[in-house]
């Protein structure tokens, strides 16, 4: 992997992360809603929103509303929203470094996105299982060379040596 793609990956996360303190304020108007909400299909797409919005910023919230959207939509027989939050839960899990469960909730909401023919949310679940492998290499690779600075140097050199390369790689 070129220094290029790590970079633009990074850029693309950064972004991410920054369009997830936006809506947390949205978060608000979507509880109002929600309880405003009639359809219970209308329900789990709000809450699969609501989910979403909490999804970077506060985890064990995102994990309340994704139980809730998952249960509602079992009940009512709702695929899609079975779909959608199972792939919540494969992010949650992902981010709480459970990768195998996370790995386990992409492949169920791949099922069911197939067997909607939904092919907006097979792309997402594919792009989620491509990001999830890219950042297991990176951090693999980010541990390997820790492990040769620390053979080549002491430790408090070695950490100098990887604030430098991180600042390095800021600049670029």
């Amino acid at each position: 992997m070129t220094f290029l793609m790590i970079k633009s990956l990074i850029i693309l996360l950064l972004f991410l992360n920054f369009t997830g303190f936006a809506q947390i304020n949205s978060a608000d108007s979507l509880k109002l809603l929600l309880k405003s909400a009639k359809e219970d299909t209308s329900i789990v797409l709000l809450l699969a929103e609501l989910s979403e919005s909490y999804l970077y910023n506060n985890p064990d919230t995102s994990f309340y509303f994704t139980q809730q959207g998952l249960a509602l939509s079992r009940k009512i027989n709702y695929i899609k929203g079975e779909a959608s939050s199972l792939r919540n839960l494969g992010v949650i899990f992902e981010m709480s470094g459970d990768y195998p469960t996370a790995l386990e909730q992409y492949f169920q909401a791949l099922k069911k996105y197939e067997s909607l023919n939904d092919m907006e949310g097979m792309i997402r679940i594919y792009a989620d299982i491509g990001l999830f492998t890219v950042n297991r290499v990176i951090i693999s690779q980010i541990f390997s060379i820790q492990r040769k600075v620390k053979t080549w140097l002491n430790p408090s050199e070695g950490l100098t040596c990887l604030v430098r390369i991180f600042k390095f790689g800021r600049q670029l």
